[in-house]
């Protein structure tokens, strides 16, 4: 990266996923995780027990402040990764230069005055594509019809990250409905789910993040490593390997047999 003059573009991107892929995207499912949490555990009797109006009332002040969370994360996200955003009320929809950066700067309670469109577009290509790729584009590349090499990057990342959350939903499904759930009590069954979905958004998470651009770059700088490698040993000569290629090959080496040792 370095010697092609991209890195500086390289830790743009990198600084960019941090904050939008990890700070926020993390604040989002954290947030909605606990407010499902929550309204897992609803018990009218319970809040009726506690008070007629404080038990109630502080459950829509929790899922209030949930919702509201989830809102101002998906619309920094829409900025950061500059996707479509919808106002939704003219007065409160004004950019802010910030100071040495391009991504505007919009206050906390005027976020919610934007639509973050491009969110829920993105989450609904990740959720309809797998299917349209099983049912359709492979049968059609198998005839030899389509050549799924055209495909861009962003569908294939998409294909991907949502065949596992679909994996994960038939695992939850397949669990929930399975006779070793069946037949506990409610609340052991309501932990075993909720620990089952957590388990299927960490896997969906983690494939995400393993699909971001900064690392997709480096992934591909170690597969060019390994390739460069194995073509100079089938061919007995030296690969042509840069420094940092070197020494990225030596710490990898390393990593592995240290790997392997233990």
């Amino acid at each position: 990266l370095f010697r092609t003059g991209k890195l500086h573009e390289w830790w743009s991107e990198l600084a960019i996923t941090v904050e939008a892929d990890v700070l926020y995207l993390t604040l989002f499912v954290g947030s909605h995780t606990l407010g499902a949490i929550t309204l897992s555990n609803i018990s009218c009797q319970r809040l009726a027990e506690v008070d007629r109006c404080l038990g109630p009332l502080a459950l829509v002040l929790s899922l209030a402040l949930h919702a509201i969370v989830c809102w101002v994360a998906m619309v920094r996200m829409c900025l950061l990764h500059e996707l479509p955003l919808m106002c939704m009320l003219r007065v409160f929809c004004k950019f802010k230069e910030k100071g040495g950066s391009s991504v505007p700067h919009i206050p906390l309670l005027h976020s919610l005055a934007w639509f973050p469109l491009g969110f829920f577009v993105t989450v609904a290509e990740m959720l309809w594509r797998p299917w349209y790729f099983f049912a359709y584009m492979l049968p059609m590349s198998v005839m030899g019809r389509m050549h799924l090499e055209t495909v861009p990057w962003w569908q294939l990342r998409e294909i991907i990250v949502g065949t596992v959350f679909w994996c994960g939903v038939i695992m939850v499904v397949y669990f929930a409905n399975s006779q070793q759930v069946l037949r506990r009590d409610p609340a052991d069954r309501r932990f075993l789910l909720l620990v089952t979905l957590a388990f299927a958004l960490f896997c969906t998470l983690m494939v995400y993040y393993l699909t971001v651009p900064p690392l997709v770059a480096f992934w591909k700088f170690l597969a060019q490593i390994f390739v460069l490698l194995f073509q100079g040993a089938f061919s007995l000569t030296r690969p042509a390997l840069s420094v940092e290629e070197c020494l990225a090959a030596v710490a990898l080496g390393w990593y592995i047999a240290r790997s392997l040792y233990i």
